[in-house]
């Protein structure tokens, strides 16, 4: 720990006046978000206090961990081995080589815990809360819907639908493409908003193609490129609002519709359709509002 409390030496400036901010205190559920995102198998930083250390003093005393940053946040002041990091920079295409200081990556992570579970309005500079997705607790989850086993095929179904997502030039938008006895019959083709995923606008599309089979009530195949949208509804892990809901719609239907993963771009030929219309979507689909994701209020903290 003498890297972390040094003892006083004669150079050191012991004299510290301190800036007080208005800041909101941190609970206990801050800290414990933060501390169960920590991963293994990083380097430690100067103090050599690695995520093991951190996660057995917080276990051992909360109390004082929540005191200990509180304090810090308060008198706006953070010990420098947790602001200084030595650097090797290895440099990938696409990813950003910076390693942020330790007090500006909790930061992030409380305002996020602010804005994405406490639907704080204090930051409405970064996000509209009225229109970002909402976080829902495990426990609001129905259980039979947290995991979904579709069959990727249903045995003497009335239609196949062809669903996909795009996203170009900041611009998303997805449709999804009914076949009948492999004749293209309708295309529905819809407009989302700048800060929406291509996989939202996937998870849309599956959505939509699941509520087309209840309202008429038949039998249909439906038809992804999309691996993460068939991840997602079979796990118990996602928190978001918009998911679950399309989780419970597609649990509605469980019995009337079968869920495959098609290969993009391999000659499939619903497939194909689907991806060009999709794109179509984009500039001449209806509008249609779906929340601001929880990806995206990571970017905007990145830029803020």
């Amino acid at each position: 720990m003498d890297n972390f409390f040094p003892s006083p030496t004669s150079e050191d400036n012991l004299d510290y006046t301190p800036i007080i901010g208005d800041v909101i205190p941190m609970v206990l559920e801050d800290i414990e978000m933060v501390i169960n995102s920590l991963e293994g198998g990083k380097a430690p930083g100067l103090e050599q206090i690695d995520f093991w250390m951190w996660r057995a003093v917080f276990t051992h005393d909360k109390e004082f961990i929540l005191d200990l940053i509180n304090i810090c946040f308060k008198f706006n002041y953070f010990p420098e081995h947790l602001k200084n990091a030595r650097v090797f920079f290895l440099l990938k295409d696409g990813k950003d080589p910076g390693i942020p200081p330790l007090h500006i990556v909790a930061k992030d992570e409380f305002i996020k815990f602010r804005i994405w579970v406490k639907r704080s309005n204090e930051y409405n500079t970064i996000v509209d809360i009225n229109l970002l997705d909402k976080h829902m607790p495990f426990t609001n989850i129905p259980s039979r819907q947290r995991l979904i086993n579709l069959d990727s095929n249903i045995p003497n179904s009335d239609y196949d639908i062809y669903t996909d997502g795009s996203r170009i030039e900041n611009e998303t938008g997805f449709a999804p493409c009914i076949l009948k006895d492999e004749t293209n019959i309708q295309n529905h083709l819809f407009k989302l908003n700048t800060f929406n995923s291509v996989f939202q606008a996937e998870l849309a599309a599956i959505e939509f193609a699941v509520n087309w089979d209840v309202k008429e009530k038949v039998k249909v195949n439906i038809h992804t490129d999309s691996l993460s949208s068939r991840s997602v509804i079979n796990s118990a892990n996602t928190r978001s609002e918009f998911v679950n809901k399309v989780k419970s719609n597609i649990f509605k239907a469980k019995n009337m519709v079968g869920l495959s993963c098609v290969e993009a771009h391999v000659g499939v030929s619903g497939n194909e359709l689907a991806d060009q219309q999709d794109k179509l979507a984009i500039t001449s689909g209806d509008k249609l509002f779906i929340p601001v994701p929880y990806s995206h209020l990571k970017c905007l903290l990145k830029i803020t």
